[in-house]
């Protein structure tokens, strides 16, 4: 087996671990566990990685994400992290597994060899949410996702693998470089993820209480998701959730997690005190187990972990059509129109207890259908075993 590099340009160990980076960690693990020869390149300190278990790893230097507009934070980690990029380029390997284009487009300009990248987003269609809420000129987002597209192409061409967790990412990247797709479609390789990973395996393993009077709770409902833009829809479950409430349905909503807009959803619900927003939550599972029903509006996610959380602890899940949420839910009973009208409509349906088991029922057999080893299947996928 060969010399592999994993490559992050995230703080894998900090405090905010997004799905995707605790996906990376798992694969990590995952390779080491293998016996697999690996070394860990991550913005994390040099002592938090000794601190983590990690014998071969090196500190990326990062402060953060760019501050000015103008500046993609991939030119700062570029600039800032040459030697390390010419370390790794000389280094040879014969694997370097990355997470996405902004990671990896700093080792693709360099012309390194043997790269597996991972898609894990619709690039351009996450950074569209994004830049919105930062500038209203459209020229400059125009200008902003070019340049995160020619990044991509870059990154496709230069790959020799490509995992991408759901076939909406894939048809969405062949769409936008159809002058590329048959290179790109012959290196791609399609992976949904599993509900199964250690993380949530581990933190379902609770009996923590978070909801007072559990006993006599009304039927709750649940989010988890960044309040840092609007991609995540929470605007459309409080919405939905204010009409619901103002025709008299008593119900609880409770909205997981932390971002710049946070404390004016807090301000615009003062008058509903049954929609309540926890902050970050180190273990949202706590929540989860306790809800009657999730749900996932997002205007743009792939494999959104909130799906697979639910599915895993049996705890109803409804997602909104975008992304490749229909593909993991696998059901068109389980899914809305992203917008408050429609997730309105699906959350009276399952307010309705036989409604509301059926879902489980039928959810039950999705989580038995996404329960694999997904280490196993993509260190297959990178013939890893075999290099």
């Amino acid at each position: 087996m060969g010399k592999v590099a994993m490559y992050s340009t995230s703080r894998l160990f900090g405090e905010r671990i997004t799905g995707g980076l605790k996906r990376f960690l798992e694969l990590y693990k995952g390779l080491k566990i293998r016996g697999t020869d690996v070394d860990l390149y991550s913005a994390d300190s040099s002592r938090s990685l000794e601190e983590n278990g990690v014998v071969s790893g090196y500190s990326l230097m990062f402060k953060g994400k760019s501050k000015n507009t103008f500046v993609p934070t991939v030119f700062n980690i570029i600039i800032r992290n040459l030697g390390t990029l010419w370390k790794i380029k000389k280094a040879k390997y014969d694997s370097i597994i990355v997470f996405d284009v902004p990671a990896a487009i700093g080792l693709c300009l360099l012309g390194i060899k043997n790269i597996q990248l991972f898609i894990r987003q619709d690039l351009v269609g996450y950074k569209n949410i994004a830049i919105s809420s930062r500038t209203n000129s459209k020229l400059f987002k125009n200008i902003y996702l070019q340049f995160m597209k020619i990044c991509e192409a870059i990154c496709l061409l230069v790959a020799e693998r490509v995992v991408i967790q759901c076939e909406y990412d894939y048809n969405v990247i062949i769409n936008r470089h159809r002058f590329i797709k048959n290179k790109i479609s012959k290196k791609s390789i399609i992976q949904i993820n599993n509900v199964n990973p250690s993380w949530i395996v581990d933190n379902s393993i609770t009996d923590k209480s978070f909801i007072e009077n559990d006993q006599n709770k009304k039927f709750t409902i649940g989010f988890i998701g960044d309040f840092s833009n609007d991609r995540k829809g929470h605007r459309i479950l409080v919405d939905a959730a204010k009409r619901l409430i103002d025709r008299g349905v008593d119900i609880d909503i409770i909205l997981i997690g932390e971002g710049k807009q946070l404390s004016a959803y807090k301000e615009g619900c003062a008058n509903y005190p049954n929609i309540k927003f926890t902050g970050r939550l180190d273990n949202p599972i706590e929540v989860v187990k306790q809800c009657n029903l999730m749900v996932v509006p997002s205007l743009a996610d792939s494999c959104p972990n909130t799906v697979m959380e639910g599915l895993y602890n049996e705890v109803p899940v409804i997602g909104a059509r975008s992304g490749g949420i229909p593909e993991v839910l696998n059901n068109e009973d389980f899914l809305f129109d992203p917008n408050p009208s429609s997730l309105e409509s699906k959350i009276e349906y399952f307010l309705n207890r036989d409604n509301l088991t059926k879902l489980r029922k039928k959810q039950y057999t999705r989580k038995r259908e996404l329960e694999f080893d997904w280490n196993a299947i993509i260190i297959g996928h990178l013939q890893l075993e075999s290099k």
